[in-house]
């Protein structure tokens, strides 16, 4: 289900609702941002966030008015990560999972994994507990609400409350990532390379796409990416009244998605038991 499109999100920036920006710099004259948010200006940023503040393969961004600031992992969680996950906690113990996938969900390993997957590549076809617990695992969490807690489901998304969103859009300035202006060729979408991107390609490899802040990769496009922000209706469709029916959100678009999908605005409601081979996720953190 679309829960917003592509569409609304360039209608947004040309009614003057986001702000462009230079899509190639980071404006030192333009530190604070639509949303309050003060934007970095160190020419350092541009690999490593505010240097010094995040560990090792995450980004800092700068929360609004001023608020705490936290820090997003540079890329979407690969399959070289993933697997020392496994081979740590897989499969679950009873009691190890939260109540909404403690009953149900019984190997964190995706479909058909084999462990021989290509290290460098994003993570696929794992459900929504299996990112969280792998986010849990390493002592961060799936992308969620500024400040703590889960994203409210009906609300919280593309708005100031989402780290996802405030690090894609960077502070709601941006519609895509990378700038204001929709380029087949910055993220790997249905219009990249001529459709040659699947599967997923290398985590990073698509360096046009870049952003919000620097040093954040495929934010959007590879492989959408669920956040901690789930309904607690089961879909009537899904085929049970368990949580694993449960509505979650999972955003920025893939692969397979093209211009109305790869935006920082983009969420699709997907049950929390489902498995696509575009489903993966980053992970979030507190600054240190």
């Amino acid at each position: 289900m679309l829960r917003v499109t592509g569409a609304m999100a360039v209608a947004m920036a040309t009614s003057g609702c986001l702000l462009s920006i230079d899509d190639n710099r980071v404006n030192a004259d333009a530190s604070v941002d639509a949303l309050g948010v003060e934007a970095a200006t160190d020419a350092t940023d541009a690999t490593d966030g505010h240097i010094g503040t995040c560990p090792q393969g995450m980004i800092e961004v700068p929360a609004p008015d001023a608020g705490r600031p936290y820090c997003v992992d540079a890329t979407e969680v690969t399959n070289g990560a993933y697997k020392t996950f496994l081979a740590a906690a897989d499969p679950p113990k009873p009691g190890a999972q939260i109540a909404a996938c403690d009953s149900w969900n019984t190997t964190y390993a995706p479909p058909g994994w084999t462990g021989t997957e290509l290290g460098d590549l994003p993570v696929s076809f794992l459900d929504w507990c299996d990112a969280y617990a792998y986010c849990k695992w390493a002592g961060k969490r799936l992308c969620a609400a500024v400040g703590g807690g889960a994203l409210d489901f009906n609300t919280g998304f593309a708005t100031a409350a989402s780290e996802w969103w405030l690090a894609c859009s960077r502070g709601g300035t941006r519609v895509y990532p990378y700038g204001s202006t929709y380029d087949p060729q910055a993220c790997i979408g249905s219009d990249y390379d001529a459709g040659s991107q699947s599967p997923p390609l290398a985590v990073g490899s698509a360096s046009g796409c870049q952003g919000g802040y620097p040093g954040l990769f495929d934010m959007t496009g590879n492989v959408s990416e669920f956040l901690d922000s789930c309904g607690s209706t089961p879909n009537p469709t899904c085929g049970t009244s368990g949580p694993e029916c449960d509505l979650c959100l999972l955003v920025g678009g893939g692969l397979h998605d093209g211009e109305n999908r790869l935006n920082c605005s983009y969420a699709n409601e997907v049950n929390r038991n489902s498995h696509y081979d575009d489903n993966g996720f980053r992970c979030c953190a507190d600054v240190p």
